[in-house]
């Protein structure tokens, strides 16, 4: 499974649980630790952002390396064309 697809099921967990503490603290009226509840969540958004942003960095230093590699190797002028190998 793909890491975007585990990130938009974790989104969506962070989404159903605030609804869910919030509607069990202020909807049925029970009492709540909130204060907890929501720092856990937020916890979760946190991890959530930290996994984005270390594999769009990763992502990022992929297709510089590939830019790279295409300007040092030639780019379209490619010395190797044409050659039988």
């Amino acid at each position: 499974m793909r890491l975007a697809t585990l990130v938009g099921l974790r989104w969506l967990a962070v989404v159903g649980q605030t609804a869910g503490v919030l509607f069990v603290a202020w909807g049925l009226g029970y009492p709540l630790p909130l204060v907890e509840c929501l720092s856990l969540i937020a916890l979760s958004v946190v991890v959530n952002l930290v996994l984005i942003l270390r594999f769009e960095l990763r992502a990022a230093l992929e297709n510089l390396d590939r830019f790279r590699f295409v300007l040092t190797s030639g780019g379209k002028q490619d010395p190797l064309r044409g050659r039988v190998g």
